[in-house]
């Protein structure tokens, strides 16, 4: 019988050490095991166009699917009569803020402070920081509620709160993942979920809970490593400050468990010696974007 003997070295004594190049061919392969295709174009940089934007068009695709859904179970009654009729509870809160979607771009276009008004409880007006002014949505839906008129943008916001609340979640599914149709139940189970299906019947403020998933979503991305510090501490700060802008409620919800999220796991599992410099920056960074926002 014959026996290969190339790729055996030769001991001092002269005889044969099969075990030489363990190591050596652990690290050679070690680069040839399966990678996920996203992973492979973003390490390499690939310059083939399907692998660049293969996940842009599965997010795509998953937003579509999410806002179809939003669309069939929420907005299909009042299609006919979008800007005249309710999308959901037409009474008390609806109103509310269907008075500031129109206010904040008219009081920008007059010169005016977006957090006073004296066109009601006059004389003496009214403080709206202490309400739900949401000025990033009505400057959003400000062409539609000039167009369409301010129910018209109510109704929209509608049904796009659960398509972007599950796309935002589906987006940290698929990045922890990488599985798509796992990550679209997931996104589906966040978006349209009993606590959206609650809110969406008077509180429009509650369900635009976007830029929570999608701050989650950042955090993952600069732990993995893939996003530099001042793009995530850039991204970060507008995803709060997008969030403070619609609630503060949220807002303040969001920040303080957040900080649980990221305290707690370093207190009840300390890092080892080597690591506290390595995780103080994800603090750094979320410390900047807090900061930033105020």
């Amino acid at each position: 019988m014959e026996i290969d003997t190339g790729c055996l070295d030769e001991r001092s004594d002269g005889t044969l050490n099969p075990l030489n190049d363990v190591d050596r061919s652990d690290d050679e392969t070690a680069d040839e095991r399966p990678v996920a295709p996203e992973m492979v174009a973003e390490r390499e940089g690939s310059d083939e166009p399907s692998a660049r934007f293969r996940p842009a068009a599965k997010g795509a695709f998953a937003f579509s699917m999410y806002l179809a859904a939003s669309v069939i179970l929420w907005a299909r009654p009042v299609l006919a009569h979008f800007g005249t009729r309710y999308l959901s509870n037409g009474r008390g809160d609806p109103d509310l803020y269907r008075w500031m979607l129109a206010w904040t771009p008219w009081a920008l276009t007059h010169g005016r402070s977006i957090v006073f008004t004296d066109r009601v409880f006059a004389p003496g007006g009214a403080d709206l920081t202490w309400s739900t002014l949401m000025p990033f949505p009505a400057v959003a839906m400000w062409p539609v509620t000039s167009l369409f008129g301010t129910l018209a943008s109510h109704n929209a916001l509608k049904v796009l709160a659960p398509a972007l609340a599950a796309w935002g979640a589906y987006l940290v599914c698929h990045r922890v993942t990488r599985a798509f149709w796992p990550s679209v139940a997931g996104g589906y189970l966040f978006g349209f979920s009993a606590y959206m299906v609650g809110q969406m019947q008077s509180h429009l403020n509650l369900v635009l809970i976007f830029p929570v998933p999608i701050a989650v979503y950042l955090v993952v991305r600069k732990v993995e490593g893939s996003l530099g510090r001042v793009v995530f501490v850039t991204l970060m700060a507008g995803a709060l400050l997008g969030l403070f802008l619609i609630s503060t409620e949220l807002f303040a919800t969001t920040a303080l468990f957040g900080g649980l999220a990221f305290c707690l796991p370093c207190a009840t599992h300390p890092p080892p010696p080597s690591a506290p410099r390595r995780m103080h920056r994800p603090m750094r960074s979320g410390s900047s974007s807090l900061g930033t926002t105020s």
